[in-house]
Formats: structure tokens, sequence, C-alpha cells
């Protein structure tokens, strides 16, 4: 069976050759193959130009001769040679009554003569003027003549008087010579530029492509895990290559820090589910122990009221500590969140008094950020709800954790925007308050306490979610661990941040601020429409609050009746 010629086959063949070859081979193969149509049009230009020229020198030879050696030859007795008639030239006369005589060149042994079958239609062609000059081939191969038919007359110069034609030829041998060996030195000297052109656009290809072989090399380690190689750029930013290099590697540091990021956040979500079990494990195991423990009729009766009211106490730490995660959820979520203008001033004021109320030797003074009176309002937008509950827990905070009657002073005011910048470089953007990045000034409430403080390495981990400075911050005070980050997560929300501080004389003074915006969000800004995610992940968290309360009522049944409820109860 033979084969069949497919074209579009053989095309897509030779197309699919092309795009496996390196690129670096392609474009030399290009810059060769343009050089050598580029000297191949060159020299196909000269050889015709010189031809041209040649023949134009001959031309007017024949044109300025042809007629005198004619009219030499005309006159001279047949069979006579005329000395006058120049020994290059070829002459053949033709006049009336069937004379023809011709004259040779001296050298017609090596360039032969004008071919007669084109020397006769040139002489039937002529009419009563001179013919252009013509090439006519040569009884010798591979040479040519350039022919002239002249036409003799009577001396009254009649056209009835025409009496013949004279051809007048010279032979082209040396023009043929000229152009042969004109093509030979530009074939050498083609041959000699497209091998070093070829040479040099393989070097120039490969050094311009450098850099895209760095690239290449620094994808492969990356694939293998390396997210921190970079390319080293080695050409300007205005070059094509050099754009590339600078493009990329900015790209590759954003996967980077995207990937850093995603990392740490696995590792805080891993830390944050270990520590919410290990919290949420030890209230549970003191419910169960004590419930195991009456099970097994090792609680006396007198002490039934002692252990009920251990059990509603764990049970009630445990909701609290579920309330809190339920409601740093509800933060992360984006839900439950409502801006409007408030009066700072007045958040911090009740704050300062339910300080008060909860310490009557306390000093609680309410100031302004240098040590003045405070400003009687400050309006801005902002959740009034969360800000309240910020406020609080660091209200709260300083009454469980420094000395009773230690003085503490609640800080207010603004401050621009160009004075902080350093600070302002840390806060993330809110993606509910919209005017945060046209905001000029930031609103700033600052808790000053003069208790022990916190250690300068600790200040920055205070905010990590269940991060104690010790164990007894939170089992002998019932803290849960999540109060700042619930501070630090508001902060967030609002397009701010939150700083631990050493209190100027010794203390510890937390620094909250935000930008001053004072165009609330629409109303349809989606700050309160979680989707069914977030519902399913919100309803497991209630279902769990709502546990811990049941246990809760039940401990509290159980005291009250001074009895513990049966199986069926529990």
């Amino acid at each position: 069976m033979g084969l069949a010629y497919d074209p579009p086959a053989l095309g897509q063949a030779i197309r699919r050759r092309w795009f496996a070859t390196p690129l670096s081979t392609r474009l030399t193969t290009i810059t060769v193959g343009l050089l050598t149509a580029g000297l191949m049009l060159a020299g196909t230009t000269v050889i015709g130009i010189l031809q041209s020229h040649l023949i134009g020198q001959v031309d007017a030879q024949l044109a300025a001769s042809a007629k005198q050696v004619a009219l030499t030859a005309a006159n001279s007795p047949v069979g006579q040679s005329a000395s006058t008639i120049p020994t290059s030239y070829y002459v053949r006369v033709h006049l009336s009554g069937e004379r023809v005589s011709e004259w040779l060149p001296s050298n017609v042994d090596d360039l032969g003569r004008p071919a007669p079958a084109d020397i006769e239609r040139l002489d039937q062609a002529t009419g009563l003027q001179t013919s252009l000059p013509t090439t006519v081939r040569s009884t010798m191969h591979g040479e040519a003549w350039r022919a002239q038919a002249v036409p003799m007359f009577t001396s009254s110069g009649s056209s009835a008087d025409k009496v013949g034609t004279v051809i007048v030829a010279l032979p082209l041998t040396n023009i043929q010579e000229t152009l042969n060996n004109t093509a030979i030195y530009l074939f050498i000297a083609s041959f000699i530029l497209v091998a070093t052109g070829g040479f040099a656009a393989h070097y120039l290809v490969g050094l311009s492509l450098r850099e895209l072989r760095a690239i290449e090399s620094v994808a492969g380690r990356i694939v293998e895990g390396d997210m921190s190689e970079r390319v080293t750029p080695r050409e300007p930013a205005t070059t094509e290559v050099g754009s590339l290099t600078r493009s990329l590697n900015r790209m590759l540091g954003r996967i980077e820090r995207a990937f850093l990021e995603r990392q740490r956040s696995e590792e805080k979500m891993r830390q944050f589910v270990s520590d919410a079990s290990h919290e949420l494990r030890t209230p549970l195991a003191a419910v169960r122990g004590y419930g195991e423990l009456y099970r097994l009729g090792g609680v006396p009766p007198e002490r039934i009221t002692e252990v009920m009211a251990r059990i509603e106490s764990e049970a009630t730490r445990m909701g609290g500590m579920v309330e809190d995660l339920l409601r740093l959820a509800r933060l992360d979520e984006g839900r439950r969140i409502s801006f409007a203008s408030v009066d700072i001033v007045t958040i911090v004021r009740e704050a300062a008094m339910d300080l008060t109320a909860l310490d009557p030797g306390r000093d609680v003074s309410l100031i302004g950020l240098d040590g003045g009176d405070a400003c009687e309002e400050l309006h801005a937008i902002a959740d009034r709800n969360l800000l309240s509950q910020v406020v609080t827990n660091l209200v709260g905070n300083v009454d469980r954790y420094t000395p009773t009657g230690s003085p503490v002073e609640l800080a207010i005011g603004t401050v621009a925007l160009a004075d902080i910048e350093t600070e302002r470089a840390t806060w993330p953007r809110s993606p509910y308050l919209v005017g945060t990045h046209d905001a000029e000034d930031a609103v700033v409430i600052e808790v000053r306490d003069h208790g022990p403080g916190i250690p300068e390495a600790d200040r920055l981990r205070v905010f990590e979610r269940f991060y104690r400075i010790d164990d007894s911050r939170s089992r002998d005070t019932g803290g849960t661990g999540l109060g700042l980050s619930i501070v630090k997560t508001v902060a967030d929300v609002h397009g701010g941040g939150v700083r631990a501080l050493e209190t100027e004389g010794g203390g510890l003074t937390m620094r909250l601020a935000f930008p001053r915006c004072l165009d609330a969000p629409a109303p349809d800004s989606g700050t309160d429409r979680p989707d069914a995610k977030r519902q399913a992940r919100g309803s497991a968290k209630r279902g769990a609050k709502d546990g811990a309360k049941r246990l809760g009522k039940v401990a509290r049944k159980a005291t009250r009746s001074g009895a513990v409820p049966d199986e069926q109860g529990r």
C-alpha cells in the first residue's frame, strides 16, 4: 500500500516540531533565515545592476561604432578582409542579390560565433531604422553576443534605395566572467556573514534569555517547596525580560506571603481548636467527675449543696467561654454589626462609673489624652454595643488584675492620623467602614492602670486567643483567655488597632485607636446577612451554649432543692 501525501497533516507535523524546538534555537533560526534572505536579495540586486551596467557599456560601444563598421564592411570586396574592422567584432553583410559575407573575430575558436538562426531572424526583422542592441546566442555553449542591425541605403537615402542589412555584434564573454566572479565573491562573503551572524545570534539570544532560564530554575525550586526563591534582575525594568523578572518577583512575594499567611492561619486554627478543647475539657471533666462521684454514693448529704454549687460554677464558666467563642465567631463573620454615629465619651464615662461601682475605694478619672479635662462629647461612626463591650472588658481586667484601690485613668481624645503613621501602618482596612481611608483623625481610648503591669515580652501576645501569662489569671479569677482577643477583633472591625503599653510610673496602658469616620455605611452593606455555612457554624455554637446553660439550670435547681436529679434529668 502506497503512502498518501497529506499537506495539512504535514503542515501540522512541521508546526508541532517547530513549537517543540527550544526558543533560543527558533530565534537563532529566524535570525539566520532573515540574514540569508537579505543577503540573497542584496546579491541578486547587485548582480542585476552590474549586468545592466556592463551591457549598457557594450550597447554604447555598439551605438558608437556599429554604423562605421557596417559601412566599412559593406564597401569591402567580397572575400577580402577589411583591415579597419576591429578584430573583436563579428560582422555580417547581407546586400541585394543575395550577397552574404561575414567577418569573424580573431578568437572565434574560443568564443564561437553568433547563432545563424538568431542572426537571420534579426536580419529579417530589421526595417529602415537601426535596431536596438539585442542579445543572441552563440555557437559555443555558455557564450552570448550583443548584436545590432544597421540597414544600408544608396546615396539617395530613400526607403526605396535600401540595398541590405549589416549586423554588427560584440561578445559578452568578459561580462559573463565579471558577473560570475562577482557572484562567487558575493557568495563567499555572504556565507561568512551568515555563519558569523548565526554564531553571534546564538550567543546574543542565549545571553538575552539568561534570565528566562533563571526564571525556569527558580520556578523549579519553588515547585520543590522553597517559596523564598527569587530571580535576580540583571536587565533594566524598561526591557521585556527585566519587566517580567520584576513582575514575577512581586508575584512570588505575594504568593509566599499568602502561603505563609495560610500556614499561620492553619497553625492558629489548630492551636485555637486545641486550646478550646483543653479549656472546655477542664469544666466538663469536673462536672462529669462530680456526677460520677454522686452516682457512686461518694457525696455525703451534707456536701450535696457544695457539689452542686461547684457543678454550677463550672457550667457557668463553660457557658461564658462558649459565649466568648460565639462572639468571636460572629465578629469574624461580620454578623450582628451595626454602625451608627455614637458618642464615644458617653461610653467611656459609663465604663468609669461601672469600675467605681465595682471598687468604690478606687480613684477613677476621666481625662483627655494630654492629661487635661476630657471633651464633653466625641462623635464617630462605630458599633456602640461592640465598643461598650471592649471598654467593659478593659475595665474588668483592671478590676480583676490590679490591687484594690489603685488609681485608674480613662483617657479619650483624637489625634491626627498623619502623626501616627507608624502605628496606623499595622491597622487592617475595615471591610465594613468604607470611609476609613479618607479619615483625617483617629479616636483614641486609653485605660491606664498602676498595677503590676505585663512583661514586655508578653505585650504582643496577650491579644492571642487563650493566651495567658500564667494559669492563675484564669483559674482563680474566672477569665477565659478570650477577652483581649475580642478587644483586638473589635478594633479590626473598626479599621483600627489595640496596643499594650507601659504606664508612666508603672502599670499597664491599653490603647485602643481607630479612624474617626463621619459617614455611616449603607443599610444594605451586608454586615448582618450570614450565608448557609455561617448559619451552620452558628447553630452548632448556639447548641453548645444552650447545652451549657441547661446544665447550669440543672445544677441551680438541684442546689435549691437539696437533691440531685435522676439519670433522666441529667
